[in-house]
């Protein structure tokens, strides 16, 4: 046995510690600026919110980029 259940255990309580702790300070954003976002960084926040977990892994998620200010209006 790689690990005794009691390590398994310290693990486990620490990673619901932190898990616990991101949900509560987790906040919504609902201002913007006009300031772009670089590509690489999009590119990183849709890699990573598109391997995010959805029911029976269905991934229902689309995403439309837009960044011609003209179709945003």
């Amino acid at each position: 046995m790689l690990f005794s259940n009691q390590r398994l255990t310290s693990v486990a309580s620490m990673m619901l510690n932190q898990f616990e702790k991101k949900k509560k300070n987790r906040t919504s954003c609902r201002s913007f600026t006009s300031k772009p976002v670089s590509e690489k960084l999009l590119e990183r926040l849709i890699d990573v919110t598109r391997r995010a977990p959805s029911s029976y892994n269905l991934q229902p998620t689309h995403y439309i980029l837009v960044r011609d200010q003209e179709i945003k209006k």
